[in-house]
This record gives structure tokens, sequence and C-alpha cells, in this order.
């Protein structure tokens, strides 16, 4: 669960939402939105390749390829696509 909420940390703090004031207005947050919701639907079909493309550089030498990434993420309690339905709402 922790490396989860790492790895979403670590997105969020890469794209610039950071900051709630750099997130609102910005022409930037609709494609940030695009890249997590990208990443979540691709944990939600078990894709790897995919979801590992859209982790952080940082995220990415821990975890050096799809597998391990998948692996970190499929232990954790909480599934994807729970986490895709909650994005969905």
């Amino acid at each position: 669960m922790r490396l989860l909420i790492a790895l979403l940390a670590c997105l969020i703090a890469f794209s610039g939402l950071s900051s709630p004031a750099s997130a609102q207005g910005s022409p930037d947050s609709a494609a940030i939105e695009s890249v997590i919701r990208e990443q979540l639907d691709a944990f939600g079909h078990d894709d790897g390749a995919k979801a590992w493309s859209y982790a952080a550089p940082n995220i990415q030498m821990l975890f050096p390829d799809p597998e391990s990434f998948m692996a970190m993420v499929g232990r954790n309690p909480m599934s994807s696509a729970r986490w895709s339905r909650r994005m969905d709402s």
C-alpha cells in the first residue's frame, strides 16, 4: 500500500500538481489528469508495459521492468480496478 501511495505521490509531485495554486487553471492540468487516468486504465487491464511507461523516472529505476513494477502493484491489497472505478466517479 505504501509503495502505491509513493508511486502516486511521485507522479503528482513530478506533474506539478503538488501546489493547488499551480493546478487551478493550468493548461497542463487536463494533460496530467489524462496521464493518470491512462495509467489507472492500464492497471485495470493488467497492461504492465503501458502502466510502467507512465511511471516517474525514479519509480522506473526502483522497478526497472514492467514485470517487477506490476508485481509491486499486485501486492497491494487495493486492486487497480478499484482505483479505476474511483477515478471514474
